[in-house]
């Protein structure tokens, strides 16, 4: 529920609003509105302290699911309080449709309901994180353990496993080593390799790592986990104890930086620093680390960096002609990836023609994700009928939901858990879009303004716009985006797409945060309970069910499908809380929306047509 934090500050921007514009309801009613402020500040201030409690504990995450409702409730009555304000003091002509003698009395008698629901909400969070917090583990030195625990996690996955085969990967190990053996004598060179989680960076990393040829070349040899939990004294005290420094007798990083320089003066040294994330302290550290290490007159020396971040690849390594960024495996080398994982009784050998069929079905939904494959192949591995295999690739998105795939889905997420909680909501809305659809850049970013999640920065001249688009480079450059197209002058996106595991891992998270909820299919259903909707062709027969009911909870609405499908003109009125409706993908001519309040109230924030 970390997207809720997000939009308790909207909410909290709106009554500030509100109560800066004076509107007409504070008159009557400003002492509710300062309690809903206050309310509304707690409740920001104890979502902060639940963050790392509400994926553990089930108490806490249904109490913060019901302090959601509230905050709905709430940024509904402020935005209808606010709309109305500003048609009246603009003078438009639509001010008589908001004319309306019993608005103030029913906002206050409105306020009084959210301000005690929250209450009552915030007093059940609060009792749950109390219990949580009294019966979670001990977690000290800042984290340190859990670094410690990860880094040897990673040290069996990384370091003691080298894989006896390797496909799709030789082009970028061969790269690999014609970088670190061409330079001039006497160089530091860096290598970088970026790409999304479980697309075999590491794996690249250990084959070089491993290989005789580099062996001989160098005289030291330190392979360091860097991961999320960044530390420096943990890292240096690990490339210590690697190169053999006693690493025990130093404490102090700076003294660290000096006996690190001092053991691998006129050294050859590899350094292999794994799984680097972006950090506040990740810049000095760099510098540092640069300016102490030594280089041998006779022999060049390398660092390789693997990372799911562009722009840390692009700092740590100086030519980005250097830095790697492996592609999706081919058809042909996922099958055989595949199969050496789910035919190991026969040695990667396919027995009937009947597996391949659906394997190479089960395959492609992989999209050449290593990582998936070999979770899947091994998977099946243990199936014996071709009977299984089938019911696997007809219902794909159940693995992910009952934990089939749980390993790929912690890889996959530890990317979605480092953004920051105002972008989580941001890449969750392409939950919704249909598998390899191609997402037009402008077509998003105004969803995302029309719902709030993005807004010109305070102090600054950039626009809701920009912002939007800042978000977009920023999740291509976690490698969370596949942009398809580019502006030719500045690189802007215009166009892009989901890798089919990053889709399954937000739907997954989505239909967690009860945004919308989908079938073993990957096809939205529960339409009428859903938050944001993207109606497709497929979803013909939920449509003809009464699909909008009162009091709905749909904030986003995006029809790609035949106009045909929806009928605007009936039960229209009951999308009370609507901010988005987007028709841009649909050619539609003619919206008839006959008797609808949502048409006259102004909730909806953005309308597009074509």
């Amino acid at each position: 529920m970390e997207t809720l934090s997000p939009m308790v500050q909207v909410v909290l921007d709106k009554v500030s609003t509100t109560m800066l514009n004076r509107a007409q309801v504070i008159a009557k009613f400003g002492d509710e509105f300062d309690q809903l402020r206050e309310g509304l500040e707690t409740t920001r201030d104890l979502l902060a302290d639940s963050m790392n409690l509400q994926s553990k504990y089930d108490k806490v995450k249904g109490a913060v699911s019901q302090l959601r409702e509230v905050i709905d409730e709430a940024d509904d009555v402020l935005t209808d309080c606010l709309v109305r304000d500003i048609y009246k003091e603009n003078k438009s002509s639509l001010r008589f449709w908001f004319h309306d003698p019993g608005f103030s009395s029913r906002v206050g008698k409105q306020l009084v309901d959210i301000n005690s629901k929250m209450d009552m909400a915030r007093s059940i969070l609060g009792k749950h994180l109390t219990i949580a917090n009294s019966t979670a583990p001990d977690r000290t030195h800042h984290g340190e353990s859990d670094a410690n625990q990860g880094e040897s996690e990673r040290e069996f996955m990384s370091r003691n496993y080298v894989p006896p085969v390797t496909y799709g990967l030789d082009k970028n190990i061969k790269s690999s080593k014609e970088w670190m053996f061409g330079s001039t004598n006497g160089k530091l060179d860096f290598v970088g390799i970026v790409g999304m989680g479980g697309l075999g960076k590491t794996t690249i990393a250990k084959k070089v790592f491993t290989d005789t040829e580099v062996i001989s070349h160098f005289n030291k040899m330190i392979w360091v986990s860097v991961s999320q939990n960044f530390s420096m004294r943990r890292i240096l005290k690990c490339m210590l104890e690697k190169a053999n420094l006693q690493a025990a007798d130093v404490s102090e990083s700076d003294d660290m930086f000096t006996s690190l320089r001092q053991g691998l003066k006129d050294q050859s040294y590899l350094i292999v620093m794994d799984d680097v994330w972006p950090h506040k302290n990740l810049n000095s550290f760099w510098t540092n680390l640069c300016d102490s290490l030594p280089t041998k007159v006779d022999k060049s020396s390398c660092i390789i960096i693997t990372t799911r971040d562009r722009d840390v690849a692009r700092v740590m390594v100086h030519q980005d002609s250097q830095i790697l960024e492996p592609p999706t495996l081919n058809d042909r080398d996922s099958w055989s990836l595949f199969s050496g994982f789910a035919f190991r009784s026969t040695k990667g050998e396919c027995p009937d023609e009947s597996f391949e069929k659906e394997g190479q079905a089960i395959v492609k939904r992989c999209g050449g994700l290593p990582l998936a494959i070999k979770t899947l192949g091994g998977y099946l591995a243990k199936e014996s009928r071709p009977s299984e295999w089938t019911k696997t690739k007809e219902k794909f998105h159940s693995l992910t939901t009952d934990g089939k795939t749980e390993s790929l889905m912690l890889c996959l997420q530890v990317s979605y858990d480092e953004l920051p909680n105002d972008m989580k909501q941001c890449l969750l809305c392409l939950s919704v879009y249909p598998e390899d659809f191609e997402i037009h850049a402008d077509q998003l970013i105004h969803w995302w303004f029309g719902e709030g999640l993005i807004r010109g920065k305070k102090g600054d001249s950039k626009t809701a716009v920009e912002v939007g688009y800042e978000n977009l480079v920023k999740l291509a450059n976690r490698c969370l985006l596949e942009v398809v197209e580019r502006r030719g002058y500045d690189g802007r996106i215009y166009k892009f797409k989901l890798h089919d595991m990053v889709r399954e891992l937000i739907i997954r998270i989505a239909e967690k945060e009860k945004f919308c909820s989908f079938s073993e299919e990957c096809t939205q259903i529960g339409i009428e309970d859903s938050r944001w909707l993207c109606l497709t062709e497929e979803m013909a027969a939920e449509v003809k069910k009464p699909w909008i009911k009162r009091k709905s909870k749909m904030r986003s609405l995006l029809l790609m499908s035949s106009p045909s499908l929806v009928d605007f003109s009936k039960n229209f009125e009951l999308l009370e809380s609507l901010r988005v409706l987007d028709l841009s993908c649909s050619k539609l001519d003619v919206i008839i929306v006959e008797d609808s309040n949502t048409a006259s109230s102004g909730t909806v924030s953005y309308i597009t047509l074509i």
